[in-house]
């Protein structure tokens, strides 16, 4: 049982509004799987791998919603919910990888085929809505490695990857947040697939390199519309994307008590498509950076401090602004190492908070 209290107040503080409303929100999930896997050596060097994996899921989720008025309860119907969800997946792979001297070499292919559907019961204010969807997709992966010395190591590669909307995400249901925003899922809503090419080089343990080039189609994310006087928000498919990323990750012992983990990268990020009837064109470049510094010193002392930055960046129609923090932490053992005192302080800057607008 969930009893949720909602509070609003105008722009000078004074009260708006407040309603009490109960929630009854049992919940099932049934989950059947059988896989098999074979591996077998071809030839003297050349390894290969092949199975299959069946999946059933099956979610029964029944959501009551009762205004409450003192002692009295009242069924709210626009928030009650009972949906049925059920998903069967079929996937074959074969994989091949040997080694050839300094040359590494991996390919495979995955077959998969998904079926869902997915039935809201109506009440005395909707009626009945269902759908049903059944799509095949072939999934390539390739990789090549190159051991140029004992120091360094060079890796290209490519892969086909999906990204499958959650079953939450398609259920055609409005949840109410307050009087003036809400959610509801789309049942329209399509997976989507990503091609993904990199260039990779490694340097000992120490320095670790990327150059990632991403192109994503169906790209789907949160949309914001308004229908008459409140805010719907929904998961939409509203266009493609070009990502392209470079990382940098370094593990640097600058002295014996001191060991530095660094972690940078630019992203730049290219979005087009049309949500709600309006184009999207987002191009933006974000830099991350991030360092964590440990200290060891005697006695079974340590420290750290850490900072994380982010510039402005997108998610989907959301741009997020820049956001930043510093961390710090002392730490002691104690009880012949049996024990441990810790002092922390997050968020030198004042609280991380995440905030954005929409494109």
């Amino acid at each position: 049982m969930q009893e949720m209290i909602n509070t609003g107040y105008a722009a000078n503080e004074s009260q708006k509004y407040q309603y009490i409303r109960t929630g009854d929100l049992p919940s099932t999930l049934d989950i059947f799987s059988v896989k098999a896997d074979y591996v077998q050596t071809v030839g003297k060097k050349i390894k290969m791998e092949t199975g299959f994996k069946s999946s059933f899921i099956k979610t029964d989720n029944k959501a009551k919603y009762f205004f409450k008025t003192g002692n009295v309860s009242t069924i709210d119907y626009n928030s009650t919910n009972y949906f049925e969800y059920k998903e069967n997946l079929n996937a074959g792979y074969i994989n091949f990888s040997t080694e050839k001297k300094k040359w590494g070499f991996q390919t495979g292919l995955r077959i998969e085929n998904t079926n869902y559907e997915g039935l809201q019961y109506g009440n005395p204010t909707r009626t009945d809505s269902s759908f049903k969807r059944s799509y095949t997709s072939a999934f390539p992966t390739m990789y090549v490695s190159y051991q140029l010395d004992k120091k360094n190591q060079f890796g290209a590669s490519y892969g086909r990857r999906i990204n499958r909307p959650d079953y939450g995400d398609l259920n055609p249901f409005y949840h109410f947040i307050d009087p003036y925003t809400y959610e509801v899922g789309n049942p329209f809503l399509k997976p989507m697939f990503s091609n993904t090419m990199e260039l990779t080089h490694a340097f000992k343990n120490i320095l670790n390199t990327s150059l990632t080039y991403t192109q994503t189609k169906d790209l789907f994310g949160e949309s914001f519309s308004r229908e008459d006087s409140a805010i719907v928000v929904r998961n939409a498919n509203f266009g493609k994307s070009n990502n392209i990323n470079l990382s940098v990750g370094a593990q640097l012992p600058v002295a014996k008590w001191w060991k530095t983990n660094l972690n940078a990268q630019a992203n730049k990020n290219m979005l087009s498509g049309t949500l709600n009837g309006n184009v999207v064109d987002i191009d933006l470049m974000m830099y991350t950076l991030s360092v964590n510094n440990q200290f060891t010193f005697k006695k079974s002392w340590s420290a750290e401090l850490s900072a994380f930055y982010r510039s402005k960046g997108s998610e989907g129609q959301i741009v997020i602004r820049q956001m930043y923090q510093l961390n710090a932490g002392l730490q002691k053992q104690v009880l012949k190492n049996k024990g441990t005192l810790k002092f922390a302080v997050s968020d030198f800057t004042g609280p991380m908070k995440v905030r954005g607008y929409i494109e």
